[in-house]
């Protein structure tokens, strides 16, 4: 340590060179070691990114050519007979949109093309033959798997991809023979932009996407961002049929970050830098220590020398001046002013201040010393004092004084300040007054302005200089006549006194209501030499009343007025009608679906709709006329003097709904998608009669309801008759209610066959058995169930008894591999617990999940597509199967279905009806079939009722059959009695 201080001393620049170079070697081995890290992370993010944009091609591009497959599946079925190829191309292109057309080529010669208009020079085209295409198609036709070709022009324009795949057909016992291919051809531009290719170059991305020649070493370019060379990228290869893809990418600046690399090595070169300077400064500290002990020295006379200049300054302060000790015992004083000490100056020597003065104010002096004591220094202690009867305040200042022997030693001033305290009080009454909430202005006795406050420039806008010298007329409104002035001025010089509202102008032109005080001030002669005004703004509190009456009698979301308001106007209309001889109208408008549409994509969006409707009826009624929100997705408009007669009053009204309707029918704009609504519509007319103002409203409610029995979207009058059917839709409501508690429902169920008509599952379907009205049809109260929400509870009730029968049959031999399929409504299975819902009951019950079928309809699945899909993966990880029932009448796309996680498709009963007599329902039976089959689902058809819809069905490939003719639903014991084929 002893060598290291003399080298400090005498070779101070040696020293410093070796820290220099030490912490340089540190500082550039920490560089590289962050700039290889950075390096393989930037690297490993990029590798990442790219291979999720090929897999999302690579998904993108296989979706579009599973045409083939359809259009192959399509042609196997007939035994290579094209059969309406037009109908389902259609059917295809609605579900791949990226798809530009599709062709048939019986022997390689293209016979069939669609759409047929811009390809008609396709038509006749034999691609063995042809000396570009030749090649690929014989390989094709070699493989036996499907080429594809591009990019390459379309023949109606653009770049794209052709897809070919043969078709061989079955012969018994012979070899498949070759029918020729299937072609389907892709736009290219679609098929990267539903890929989002274009998001590499937005994440800071140069890229290319290449196909290596099949027969070569040349590249072809499919798609590439702005940079053609691309040096070091990182790739991903896309297998497509017969060959692959490349897609390469590359950060758009390169892989190094020169600014990184600049920051790192500038911090790197700090580290040495603040090395060397720390060995200066240590450096200096050793050189400069000899000559510290002079720098004391000199420091002690100096402070010698202020010790001096300090007392000469302590005579002449006029204060009272203490030196005392922590516990506050008085060491010396100095006090020029004896007058001021309430005991004699030697009574205080060696005594605390508790033994000399009352508790506040010993308590004030410790605390003051205490404060000295921590933090060296203490002032704005203050205490009251009484000396001679008077009282005193005193004003400490506390500093702690430097002891050589280390003891806490404190100089003491108490200051006199009873006078300033007097003045800060009335300066405080004062202020406090002046600078209230309120403005306050103050004019001398001719009404010139002379003084105002903050408030008064807060509430006018006016800064003080801007109106001092003008008469308070400056805030004049021009509201007030010189008539209110005058009486006014009266009042104050005769009262001395005058308040009210007023209306006043802002300087920035507003004009506000404000509630004004104005007082007269008297000189001692009984003068008045100055007015003082004292003015509210009472702006906010006009507004808080409108807020208060718009939230009392106007609807929130729509802004129109509600129930209570509309009360009052028909109250009125009512006065008005009976006096005035003329007809008016109530006009009931109910949103039809609105509960669906809320359901299935949310409240938010339901107000949008609400708010919309709004501002079409707006249009639609007269200005002079009562539109209004009863609540819900309810409106209804008043529309007074109508005609004088009912027949001109009735087709008025009618025409008014009649445009209402329309309104309402056009297409809404709820986010980024179009809906379609309609509305029913109940009208009711009112004349010189007595009826009440709730009278009206069931009468045209009544009407509402006849419009939406008759099928939605309807306009209907008030009947009479009506109230009969009300009142008995009423009375099935509350029967419901009770239909479980009183085990009025049951379930039956309905045989579902193979093709050799064995029973192999069953469907649960509800009953109700009334028991005053029978056997209640499902079709009646299911939808009521529905609309109320009892079919949650009915739901819970079937899937646990339908599973409790199942748990029943697998005891027995005919029952033991039996499937059962339960049907789940929309608003059941949107329910946040519904997947542990089904566990509970597989759990009570004991059945196997692998022989429960949840069925869905294809409207269960449009709301939240993240979580439809998560429950059904739930349930499937289960072993419980999944059905998607009426499938054809719903929202499915086919990109959709794909992602559904389901088992089996069910052809809806209205397609089935018509297949023997109707070519389309036939074709899109069959094309259903094809569908299901190419995705690996099974296949069954519901309301099979004529032996000749059974065998289409079978000989088109149909899985599983349903309906009458194989057996009506039933009670349980009966199930396995269903009729043999």
């Amino acid at each position: 340590m002893h060598s290291l201080k003399l080298l400090a001393l005498r070779s101070p620049g040696l020293l410093t060179a070796a820290a220099f170079l030490l912490a340089g070697f540190l500082s550039a081995f920490v560089v590289h070691e962050l700039e290889t890290e950075r390096a393989r992370v930037e690297r490993a993010n990029a590798n990442a990114l790219v291979h999720s944009h090929a897999a999302l091609i690579h998904t993108t591009l296989n979706q579009s050519l599973s045409a083939n497959y359809a259009l192959a599946a399509m042609l196997e079925h007939h035994h290579g007979e094209v059969i309406d190829f037009d109908s389902t191309a259609v059917s295809l292109l609605e579900y791949y949109p990226a798809l530009s057309h599709l062709a048939l080529s019986p022997d390689g010669v293209i016979t069939h093309v669609y759409p047929l208009q811009g390809n008609e020079s396709t038509l006749g085209f034999n691609q063995l033959e042809d000396d570009e295409q030749g090649t690929e198609a014989s390989l094709a036709r070699i493989s036996g798997t499907m080429t594809l070709a591009g990019p390459l022009e379309l023949v109606q324009g653009g770049v794209g991809l052709i897809a070919r795949l043969p078709v061989y057909l079955e012969k018994h016992d012979e070899e498949p023979l070759f029918w020729g291919f299937t072609n389907v051809a892709l736009r290219l531009p679609d098929l990267l932009s539903e890929a989002g290719l274009s998001q590499l170059l937005l994440s800071g991305y140069e890229y290319k996407l290449l196909r290596p020649a099949p027969h070569g070493n040349t590249q072809d370019i499919i798609d590439q961002s702005d940079k053609q060379v691309l040096t070091e990228p990182v790739t991903a290869t896309i297998q497509v049929p017969n060959g692959y893809w490349e897609l390469h990418a590359e950060p758009v600046g390169g892989w190094g970050n020169k600014w990184h690399l600049t920051r790192n090595l500038l911090l790197g070169l700090l580290f040495p830098l603040l090395i060397i300077l720390q060995t200066h400064l240590l450096l200096r500290i050793y050189r400069h220590r000899h000559s510290l002990e002079g720098i004391v020295h000199k420091r002690t006379a100096d402070i010698l020398e202020a010790q001096s200049q300090l007392k000469a300054t302590l005579d002449a302060i006029p204060d009272l001046l203490f030196e005392v000790d922590l516990s506050g015992r008085i060491l010396a004083y100095h006090s020029p002013r004896t007058e001021l000490l309430n005991l004699p100056p030697e009574a205080f020597m060696n005594r605390q201040f508790a033994e000399l003065l009352p508790v506040e104010a010993s308590t004030a002096c410790m605390e003051a010393i205490q404060e000295a004591h921590d933090n060296n220094f203490s002032s704005g202690k203050s205490y009251p004092l009484q000396i001679n009867g008077n009282t005193h305040w005193f004003e400490l200042s506390v500093a702690r004084k430097k002891m050589s022997n280390g003891n806490a030693r404190f100089i003491m001033l108490a200051r006199d300040i009873t006078e300033r305290k007097e003045t800060e009080v009335e300066l405080r009454i004062a202020a406090t007054a002046f600078n209230s909430l309120e403005g306050i202005l103050v004019t001398d006795a001719d009404q010139t302005i002379i003084r105002v406050n903050q408030a008064f420039t807060r509430i006018t806008g006016y800064e003080a200089h801007e109106v001092i010298g003008k008469k308070p007329s400056i805030l004049s409104s021009g509201r007030h006549d010189r008539a209110f002035y005058d009486q006014m001025y009266t009042q104050l010089n005769s009262e001395g006194g005058w308040q009210g509202e007023v209306w006043n102008r802002r300087k920035s032109g507003e004009v506000y209501p404000e509630w004004l005080s104005i007082a007269a001030i008297h000189d001692h002669q009984g003068r008045i030499s100055h007015y003082l005004a004292t003015l509210t703004d009472m702006t906010e509190r006009k507004e808080r009343e409108d807020k208060i009456n718009r939230l009392a009698f106007y609807d929130p979301l729509t802004q129109l007025p509600n129930r209570r308001l509309l009360g009052d106007r028909l109250d009125h209309a009512l006065a008005n009608s009976q006096r005035g001889q003329y007809i008016s109208a109530l006009i009931l408008v109910d949103l039809d679906n609105f509960k669906y549409l809320n359901d299935s994509l949310g409240l938010k969006t339901g107000d949008q709709l609400l708010q919309q409707t709004a501002s079409r009826l707006k249009r639609v009624v007269r200005e002079n006329d009562t539109l209004a929100r009863l609540g819900g997705d309810e409106f209804i408009a008043l529309v007074e003097g109508i005609g004088t007669d009912s027949a001109q009053a009735a087709a008025r009204a009618e025409q008014i709904a009649e445009k209402i309707a329309t309104a309402l029918n056009e297409p809404y704009q709820l986010k980024d998608q179009l809906y379609y609504s309609t509305a029913s519509i109940g009208v009711t007319l009112f004349e010189n009669h007595h009826a009440t103002g709730d009278e009206l409203l069931k009468q045209v409610d009544q009407a509402m309801y006849q419009a939406k029995a008759a099928g939605r979207n309807q306009i209907c009058f008030f009947d009479p008759d009506l109230q009969h059917e009300i009142l008995e839709r009423i009375a099935l409501i509350n029967a419901l209610r009770e239909a479980i508690n009183k085990h009025q429902l049951q379930l039956y169920y309905q045989p579902q066959t193979d093709a050799q008509s064995k029973v192999i599952g069953t469907e649960a379907l509800i009953r109700w058995k009334h028991p005053e009205r029978g056997m209640v049809s499902p079709g009646l109260f299911i939808p009521l169930a529905e609309e109320t929400g009892q079919i949650l509870a009915i739901g819970e009730w079937v899937l646990k008894t339908a599973c409790q029968q199942l748990a029943q049959w697998h005891q027995t031999e005919q029952g033991c591999n039996l499937i059962m399929s339960v049907n789940v409504s929309a608003r059941q299975f949107n329910q946040p617990d519904f997947v542990m819902q089904v566990h509970e009951v597989l759990t009570q019950t004991g059945a196997s999940p692998r022989h429960l079928q949840i069925e869905l309809t294809e409207s269960s699945l449009v709301a939240n597509t993240e979580e439809v899909i998560s429950k059904m993966q739930q349930l499937k990880a289960s072993g419980i199967l999944i059905s998607l029932d009426d499938f054809g009448t719903g929202y499915s796309s086919l990109a959709y279905l794909r992602q559904l996680p389901i088992d089996q498709l069910k052809i809806d009963q209205s397609f089935v009806n018509n297949i023997t007599t109707g070519d389309h329902d036939a074709t899109l039976a069959t094309a259903i079939i094809s569908l299901g089959h190419s995705l690996g689902l099974e296949v069954i058809a519901e309301g099979v009722e004529t032996q000749e819809q059974f065998t289409f069905l079978r000989q088109q490939g149909c899985d599983l059959f349903q309906g009458y003719l194989l057996g009506k639903p039933a009670p349980a014991d009966t199930i396995f009695q269903a009729e043999v084929l």
